[in-house]
């Protein structure tokens, strides 16, 4: 279809059909379809059974749309569906906003979905509380395997290579003093202060890191286990990355021992 597409939208509708846009990039297809495709069918179901038993079809036909539309006009969105101002427009129109998987994964085992997947063969009650395991505590395990490689990176690259650079920003500095010449020293400085500044917040987050991770695993649960690690661990990583972040662009390139943004999207 060539017609205008927002494609910030989960749910584009693209002239003559809807176009489903949230998988994510690593996910089976397999799983999403299931869930949409009993969706659908519980509503056509609906939808025939009210044409089953009406003397009038095409104005039963109506009936439904108009019903429909009014009931559920509120999930429908032209504008930028990843702005702040939708979360806020959602909010008012009393839609959930579930941000993270593990908050979307617990669903499985509610009681509408519970009666949703049983009452049309798809799943059993079993079936689905043990995806529920299954699929938190995949969430937990690659956290934990990328949270563990950020503390590694942090102080096996990151930390000796802004150290290194730091270094010779001092020694060119003490150099220049010993040798008695007159230069305006304030660069070095400033970088300095900045690097170690940074170094610091660095080292300190990490460590923070390396003790939630341990706290996180300590946690009970498969489901409270994985909100831990949502929301302690996984939290504690955008803290070291911002660091990591400032260093890479405060020290020089040829010292810096991990492929930067630069070279991943352009020369890898």
């Amino acid at each position: 279809d060539m017609t205008d597409q927002n494609r910030t939208s989960p749910f584009a509708f693209t002239g003559n059909k809807f176009e489903f846009r949230m998988v994510g990039s690593s996910q089976s297809l397999a799983g999403p379809n299931v869930v949409l495709n009993t969706a659908v069918a519980e509503i056509l179901e609906e939808f025939a059974a009210k044409l089953a038993g009406a003397s009038d079809v095409n104005a039963m036909i109506k009936e439904i749309v108009v019903d429909t539309y009014k009931t559920h006009q509120k999930i429908i969105f032209n504008g930028n569906g990843y702005s702040a101002e939708w979360e806020k427009e959602a909010e008012k129109r009393g839609l959930p906003n579930l941000k993270a998987a593990v908050y979307c994964i617990p669903e499985f085992e509610a009681d509408y979905s519970v009666e949703l997947f049983t009452k049309h063969g798809v799943f059993t009650k079993e079936e689905l509380e043990s995806r529920v395991d299954i699929y938190m505590e995949n969430y937990v395990q690659d956290i934990n395997i990328e949270a563990g490689i950020m503390a590694e990176l942090a102080t096996r690259y990151i930390l000796p290579a802004a150290v290194d650079y730091l270094a010779s920003l001092t020694d060119s500095v003490v150099a220049l003093k010993n040798a008695g010449i007159k230069a305006d020293t304030s660069a070095q400085a400033d970088l300095i202060t900045k690097i170690s500044s940074n170094l610091a917040g660095l080292r300190k987050e990490t460590l923070e890191l390396e003790k939630r991770i341990e706290k996180a695993h300590a946690v009970e649960g498969t489901i409270k286990q994985a909100l831990a690690f949502r929301e302690s661990v996984f939290a504690q990583m955008a803290e070291v990355r911002k660091y990591g972040d400032e260093l890479e662009r405060l020290c020089d390139k040829a010292t810096w021992p991990l492929p930067s943004y630069e070279d991943l999207l352009f020369t890898l």
